[in-house]
């Protein structure tokens, strides 16, 4: 599907499915508790995407990307058990983000403005590619269920005033690198991270009995 004008510009506000969805001029909205599925790659060229506070966008692919021209805002985003995601541009999640497959960010920025949850496979970087700085933003709680594992280039960065690091299994949680920003930030650990280069603190950093810093 691909979204190039300017009249009569489409709006979703039921439940749609596609393969794969290109924006390049006007715009497309999405409203209600809707959820557009998709099981190709998401390019934002250009114009507008608008999604509703209660709208999902899934990725349920083997080999999807999101990328484009232009970095997108999400409302929920979600990756199926099935997808497998990798990003070639930075994004926004304004609610939830749940992975429960395999999510690469490719070495791009993201920031998550609500809960995340992975019970799949999250990484930041593809192993032989040239390396570049990167940052993911977490200002709610981390929930890291499956595995997590960040490059040397990544700095992981706690702005939230409440967010705490907490998963089921043994699996730790691997941080390139970790700041926790200045006051009122308060970063609460109920899970074993492990951090390869540098911690900083600017806020408030809580360890629970029990929990690990390495």
């Amino acid at each position: 599907v691909t979204i190039n004008t300017l009249s009569n510009p489409p709006k979703i506000s039921a439940n749609a499915v596609a393969n794969s969805l290109t924006i390049s001029s006007g715009s497309l909205t999405i409203t209600g508790n809707t959820s557009l599925i998709l099981s190709g790659n998401f390019t934002h060229n250009g114009g507008t995407f608008s999604a509703g506070p209660n709208t999902t966008v899934i990725f349920n692919g083997n080999n999807s990307t999101i990328g484009g021209f232009i970095p997108t805002s999400f409302a929920n985003l979600t990756v199926a058990t099935s997808g497998t995601v990798k990003l070639d541009q930075a994004i926004t999640v304004g609610g939830t983000f749940t992975n429960s497959g395999n999510f690469n960010t490719n070495q791009k920025n993201v920031t998550f403005n609500g809960a995340v949850i992975n019970n799949g496979t999250f990484e930041t970087h593809i192993p032989m590619q040239p390396a570049a700085n990167s940052q993911l933003t977490f200002k709610q709680n981390f929930n890291n269920n499956g595995s997590f594992t960040a490059d040397t280039r990544n700095t992981a960065i706690f702005k939230g005033q409440n967010s705490k690091i907490t998963g089921t299994g043994s699996s730790e949680t691997l941080f390139g690198n970790l700041t926790v920003a200045a006051n009122p930030a308060k970063l609460e650990l109920e899970k074993n991270i492990k951090i390869a280069g540098t911690f900083t603190q600017d806020g408030k950093f809580l360890v629970n009995d029990n929990t690990t810093v390495t």
